[in-house]
């Protein structure tokens, strides 16, 4: 399929061809959201252009927050390519989505709500 042929070619047009299929058959529904977050997943820290890079890191945040799916690969995975990925670059882009996935996650385990005394209050859940 699709994603096999993603991880094999070195043709970097094809691959960023790719990217956007699969995203589109995404937002489409055609194909369903964890199995696109697995398959991103996997290619992910195989891809060495930043362009590419970029871009599925891009797809795979607008995945998770249309489609919340696997938060715990896609935190491990981002946290691997913190502190793994060759490039700085990817480093970084890996650790600026990391901190948005760790924000999101946060904010929905808070419950805002109002206490004893009607103060406003934060709950950590």
């Amino acid at each position: 399929g699709w994603v096999s042929v993603l991880k094999r070619t070195q043709d970097e047009v094809l691959r960023g061809s790719l990217l956007i299929s699969l995203y589109e058959n995404l937002l489409n529904r055609t194909i369903p959201a964890d199995w696109y977050m697995d398959a991103m997943l996997d290619y992910l820290p195989m891809e060495k252009n930043p362009l590419l890079f970029s871009a599925a890191l891009g797809y795979i945040g607008n995945c998770q927050h249309i489609y919340p799916v696997q938060p715990e690969k896609l935190e491990a995975v981002l946290w691997t390519l913190v502190t793994t990925a060759e490039q700085p670059q990817q480093r970084l882009l890996a650790f600026r989505y990391y901190l948005r996935l760790l924000g999101l996650r946060k904010l929905f385990n808070v419950y805002i709500g109002y206490g004893k005394n009607n103060k406003l209050q934060a709950v950590v859940l």
